[in-house]
């Protein structure tokens, strides 16, 4: 009867055995699943990390850029308020002698001729000079105004791209943070689920040999 029972315990065992590692089999099956699922993930980690290594470099970049086009700025700044200052005082000097030239047409006739009329070419050469200087003032004025203004449109669009980078490293950071932590997770439940199949597996082999060997006690 003892050897009776046995048999038919270590015949138990045996198909105990066979579901496990049939079982066992599976476990392998769904942990080479998760040990791709890892590797997948820890591709994209590794992929999303370097386009956000782009980003901070291309955020970098900009931020230089603003820098330069500030300075500039500032300078172009300085310069439009030199042709502001230079572009008052020559038509202070225009006004002043064209007031000049016309007080002394008013007394033309106390004057004498040849004097007035050598005077006045002068006069009016260095009135049509100033005019002259006065225009090319005008024209580098509005060039240095149109060069400013492009500037300036150059710079808000760096800001705006420098603001959409930051944002989308952000969120890229905080995905790579997700993935990292999914990945963690994933290995910590391969681990589990290798040490639980290695322990019932050990196990239900001691207890197979075990019984084999009191049934082979038995039968000598």
């Amino acid at each position: 009867m003892i050897k009776y029972n046995l048999e038919k315990k270590l015949s138990e065992q045996e198909y105990t055995l066979q579901v496990l590692n049939v079982s066992q089999e599976n476990y392998h099956s769904q942990l080479s699943q998760m040990e791709q699922q890892c590797v997948d993930m820890e591709t994209k980690v590794i992929e999303v990390t370097k386009l956000l290594e782009t980003l901070e470099s291309n955020v970098r970049e900009a931020v230089e850029l603003n820098g330069r086009l500030a300075t500039a700025n500032n300078h172009q700044q300085c310069v439009v308020d030199s042709y502001k200052e230079e572009l008052d005082t020559y038509q202070k000097d225009c006004i002043k002698l064209k007031a000049k030239l016309k007080a002394e047409e008013v007394g033309i006739e106390m004057k004498k001729p040849t004097n007035i009329d050598q005077q006045l070419r002068v006069e009016r050469e260095v009135t049509h000079q100033l005019q002259e200087q006065l225009s090319d003032v005008r024209v580098e004025y509005c060039t240095v105004l149109k060069s400013l203004k492009e500037a300036h449109t150059l710079i808000d669009k760096h800001i705006d791209t420098a603001k959409e980078s930051s944002i989308r490293e952000l969120s890229l950071k905080e995905r790579v943070s997700g993935l990292s932590n999914e990945v963690k997770e994933l290995k910590g439940q391969l681990a589990a689920l290798e040490e639980e199949s290695g322990k019932d597996k050990q196990n239900l082999i001691a207890e197979s040999n075990q019984h084999k060997k009191e049934l082979s006690d038995l039968r000598q």
